[in-house]
Order: C-alpha cells, then structure tokens, then sequence
C-alpha cells in the first residue's frame, strides 16, 4: 500500500505549486470513515479505482467516482493567435465528458507576406477550463488519451488540485489552423474570411488510474486485503501539511507531522494506516461510531497525535507508516 500511497501527487504544475518527490502532496481520504468529523484528512482509504473493473463486483471500484463538475459549467477560453472566438457553447458537456464547440477565425490576408496574394492561416490558442471532483480522494494520473479537437501535443494540462479535492484543469491546446485564398484584382490585395468549428472533447478518464494503483489491484500478495474486506476496516490519516488543503511548501516537519506513540514507527509520517481489526464490543458494522472502530480516544479525537498498545482485549488497532521522512 504504501507504493500507491507514498508520493502519488509530486509533479509541479501539474498538480500544484512547489511539489516533488521530497515534498509531496498526499490524496484526502477516500471517504468519511464512518462519520468523523475529521474527514478528508482522515478517514477510509484513498484507493476508489475507476478503470478495469466492475462496479459492486470488484472491491473499491467506481467509475463515476471522479466526474467533470458542471456547476459551473466548463468554458472554452483563447490564450493566443490571430483568430478570435467567434463563439463557444460547453453546454453538451456532462459528467463523463467536457464537450466544447468553438466557432474561431477572422479575416485573413493583408501585409508584405501577401503582396502576391495566397493561403492566409490563423492561429488559435485556446483552454478548456473545467472542475473534476473527488480526484484529491483518489490516487490519479492525467493522460491525454481519449482528448480530440486539439492538435496534439498540448501546450499544457495543469490540474492543480484544491482543499476541496477537486482538480481544476486548464488543458491549454492548439486548434487546428483554418484558412482561405487571398486574391489579388486590379492590383489590389482582397483580404478572405477563414474560419473553423471545432468540438474539443476531454472524456474524464483524462484522470486515468495511477499505474502504482493499477498494480496494488493486481498484485498477488494484496489479495489477502481485499478478500478478506481489510479496506473496510483500515483507517487512513495524512499530516494536513501534506494534504492538497496543505500549505507549499508540502513539507510537516519539524512539528506537524503525524506521530504514533507506542510501536516502532518512524518520527516524521506524511500518511499512515491502522488496520483496526473486529469491534471489541460486539457492536455490528458498519456503524457511524469511530470508537467501534478506533480503540481508545488518542486515536478518536482527530488530531495528528496516535497511540499504538499491545493487542489484547481492550485494543487490536496496528499501525503503519504508508509515507514518511
């Protein structure tokens, strides 16, 4: 687990300022676990997949668990060229998708380079501006695959992601270049009208699963976790600094990282993982009640500030650090 989870977001832009590998963003949890007031930054794990599987088959599977927000509505916006906007409609965008018609072009024609005259070409380029929720709850990566209308390479796809999880992407593209015959009468240069239509389309599969996400599914040696459920019981906690609500630059020490006192693990934890075993009490699961899960009140109250005892008949949570220092 602690491949899928150590480092997943340490690209800068891409996800956010100041990130890398010594100074990483850590996804929220997965969802509330069950009902704590703590959430995102502790709760279930952060480890809903969306792709290669099958909903209520498969364990942590959803593929509508990251979706396009349409309120506000996507846009389609110039950055730079000749053309301008002629007019631009995202409304056929839904969750699955961000679908943007884009009428661009002007006219075209006129100086040195048409004495004679010839084809006139204009420049477009262009952002589609869109919100993709819950993918900080989630371990993501961002493929241009699937994306149409632009020329591709991309100039850029930043998404940096916000305090609310969600990543608000600027995929930065050239349009394709429309042009038209300029003429020359009597000797006069006739500038011509060149214009495009384009639907530039971004599937939200753009937010592909992270190929450590990917493996931790198929490995062999995780499939003791996720047929016993061990995911329904396992709580997960990120030190707020390295949160994506984390203050750049995403580093805790030397006094805001997680600790658990009691056991062996390391001063300087990023994220970490209990696995909280069977309900002491008896009680049935699941339930709303953290104290069914979590066995004493260190580990209730939501701070950064852990205890692991002995296992015995009062307590059966074990700890583990996923990311550390």
């Amino acid at each position: 687990m602690d491949a899928v989870l150590s480092t997943p977001y340490v690209a800068s832009p891409q996800w956010g300022a100041g990130l890398s590998a010594a100074n990483p963003m850590l996804p929220f949890a997965g969802m509330a676990f069950p009902d704590n007031s703590t959430f995102p930054n502790q709760g279930g794990v952060p480890l809903w997949r969306s792709q290669g599987c099958v909903a209520g088959t498969d364990p942590l599977c959803d593929p509508t668990f990251v979706q396009w927000d349409l309120a506000p509505l996507p846009s389609l916006v110039k950055r730079s060229g000749s053309a301008d906007i002629l007019s631009a409609n995202c409304t056929a965008s839904t969750g699955n998708a961000v679908s943007c018609t884009v009428r661009y072009g002007g006219v075209c024609g006129g100086g040195l380079g048409f004495l004679l005259g010839g084809v006139c070409r204009h420049t477009m380029e262009a952002s589609v501006l869109a919100s993709a929720q819950k993918v900080g709850n989630s371990v993501r990566t961002f493929s241009t695959a699937g994306i149409t209308g632009f020329d591709l390479p991309l100039v850029s796809s930043n998404t940096p992601i916000d305090s609310s999880a969600a990543a608000n992407a600027d995929i930065r593209g050239n349009l394709p270049q429309p042009q038209c015959n300029t003429t020359i009468i009597f000797g006069l240069l006739i500038p011509c009208w060149a214009e495009e239509t384009v639907t530039v389309t971004v599937p939200v599969s753009a937010f592909a699963d992270h190929p450590a996400l990917t493996a931790f599914f198929a490995s062999a040696a995780t499939q003791w976790y996720l047929n016993n459920r061990w995911y329904e019981l396992t709580y997960y906690a990120v030190a707020p600094r390295h949160s994506p609500s984390g203050a750049t630059p995403h580093d805790c020490r030397p006094s805001s990282c997680l600790t658990v006192t009691g056991g062996n693990l390391p001063a300087d934890v990023r994220a970490a993982v209990a696995l909280t075993g069977y309900s002491l009490n008896g009680a049935a699961r699941p339930n709303t009640t953290p104290g069914d899960y979590l066995d004493n009140a260190q580990n209730t109250d939501g701070n950064i500030q852990f205890e692991q005892k002995l296992a015995g008949r009062s307590f059966n949570d074990r700890f583990f650090a996923v990311s550390k220092y």
